[in-house]
């Protein structure tokens, strides 16, 4: 029995029965589209299921001759394929500017598809395309986008043009930043995903990738057990209306029978994302009928765990960062495959482990929602693990009063604590003591330098009789050396 959440997080169902109209056998096909027609009129269905009509187009005709739709889906049809070849068109020149600087391209998602087969682009809508280039070349490939004329988009980290402090400060923050320019948008990427961020982890990814071309500029192509594996993981991140194009994009790569499945299994696992590989291919296998290995299945829905499994839920529902336990779970996850990918990296260091305690100067008169940086120690060892505690020195908390702090990295949350009601407890008059603990590995390779400390919310408002008089942070290192 797989966990329940490996189902909780899926597309709509009207999604779903229009992915069985796509891609199931003809009976379940025609079924599924007769209930969406119950459900759904074209004139205002949702956005993302207009952008699966399009993949319909071709067999609509077979599976309900009688529709009246289908002059329209042909018309969506046509329209798909013009705005995904206006996306290329408007796409190539910073493409070509990459390739001629010497940058490695490696195409993802929608983009690694309509290089292999470009005849889908009358049934794939792409907005974006999706590049990744060697994690030492990220900040070389955003100066050339920048000079060229590209701006980061709207919703990217930084907007405006980009300087060098300003690319090393967004590093670590995001895994990817999307450029436009016109009518056209790439994201570039330093990492393929999200939750998998740390060095070293995308090495079998480049190993494994195949040449290919993309509006006439060579570029590679994940292998197809890793565009499978890319493309389950990143259909389980939350947006804000949930698409299922993904679905599009694997199923044609599970019929193909070109999936590997050991290379597959082995990078799920290597990098702890049996959780969202497990819940895109159950809903592969359970509602459309494709055919997965029982084996493999089985043994990925047997590996789903703690923290992972609460990592997979924040990303799927929307990481909630007022909730602690997904916090914890995330920067858990975080930590336990920072540490993973060392450890299969290099033998750790032989000889005794040393204690290294620094403590920051006191920072005085805190008031609500002022963040307070700290640097992270230089010269740490990345088998080392860090304690990082916070002495909070309060002078009154009044009747009903609660505090919150909050301590996070750039791209990552550590910890929020909250005191109880009337300042009993966790939060007491005098000094209060925090601590987490966190690898090093984590902070080193998301190349994180700094973290941050905020009062959050006082209740009632901050005041005279709720008073954070001083605070400390302090650096706890262990490790070898």
């Amino acid at each position: 029995m797989s966990h329940p959440a490996l189902r909780r997080y899926r597309p709509p169902e009207t999604q779903i029965l229009l992915l069985i109209a796509v891609l199931a056998e003809p009976a379940a096909a025609a079924a599924a589209w007769r209930r969406w027609t119950e459900l759904r009129d074209l004139d205002t269905t949702a956005w993302a299921e207009v952008r699966l009509l399009s993949a319909l187009a071709p067999r609509l005709a077979a599976l309900d001759p009688a529709t009246p739709y289908l002059p329209r889906i042909k018309g969506i049809s046509r329209y798909v394929w013009t705005r995904t070849q206006t996306t290329l068109a408007a796409g190539r020149p910073l493409l070509a500017a990459l390739h001629q600087a010497g940058i490695p391209l490696l195409v993802l998602k929608g983009g690694a598809r309509l290089a292999q087969d470009p005849v889908a682009a009358s049934g794939r809508l792409l907005r974006d395309i999706d590049v990744l280039v060697p994690r030492g070349q990220w900040p070389r490939a955003l100066e050339i986008a920048d000079r060229i004329g590209w701006l980061p988009a709207p919703d990217a980290a930084h907007q405006g043009r980009l300087e060098p402090e300003t690319i090393r400060r967004i590093f670590p923050m995001h895994h990817a930043i999307g450029f436009r320019h016109g009518k056209g948008e790439v994201d570039l990427h330093h990492s393929a995903l999200y939750m998998s961020r740390h060095p070293g982890a995308d090495d079998g990814l480049w190993q494994r990738a195949r040449p290919a071309m993309l509006q006439a500029v060579p570029v590679l192509v994940p292998s197809p057990a890793d565009e499978l594996l890319h493309g389950l993981c990143h259909g389980a991140l939350y947006t804000p209306e949930p698409v299922a194009d993904w679905a599009l994009d694997t199923a044609g790569l599970i019929r193909a029978g070109a999936v590997d499945w050991g290379v597959f299994e082995a990078e799920a696992v290597a990098r702890s994302v049996e959780p969202y590989v497990a819940a895109g291919l159950l809903l592969l296998v359970e509602r459309i009928g494709l055919p997965v290995p029982a084996a493999v299945l089985k043994r990925l829905t047997g590996r789903v765990r703690e923290p992972f499994l609460k990592d997979f839920e924040a990303h799927a529902m929307g990481f909630d960062p007022d909730h602690p336990a997904l916090i914890d779970a995330v920067r858990d996850a975080a930590g336990k495959r920072a540490v993973a990918m060392l450890e299969r990296q290099a033998k750790p260091p032989a000889g005794p482990r040393r204690r290294h305690v620094i403590e920051s100067a006191p920072f005085l008169a805190m008031p609500e929602g002022l963040a307070v940086v700290n640097p992270v120690p230089a010269d740490l060892s990345p088998w080392g693990n860090l304690r990082i505690e916070l002495e909070v020195q309060l002078s009154a908390v009044p009747p009903g009063g609660r505090l919150a702090l909050e301590l996070r990295a750039p791209g990552l949350a550590l910890k929020r604590w909250y005191s109880p009601a009337k300042g009993k407890g966790a939060a007491k008059m005098g000094n209060n003591l925090f601590a987490v603990d966190v690898p090093a590995c984590l902070l080193l390779g998301r190349g994180i330098d700094w973290v941050i400390v905020r009062a959050l919310t006082v209740a009632p408002a901050l005041s005279p009789e709720c008073t954070i008089e001083s605070m400390r942070l302090r650096w706890v290192a262990t490790g070898p050396g």
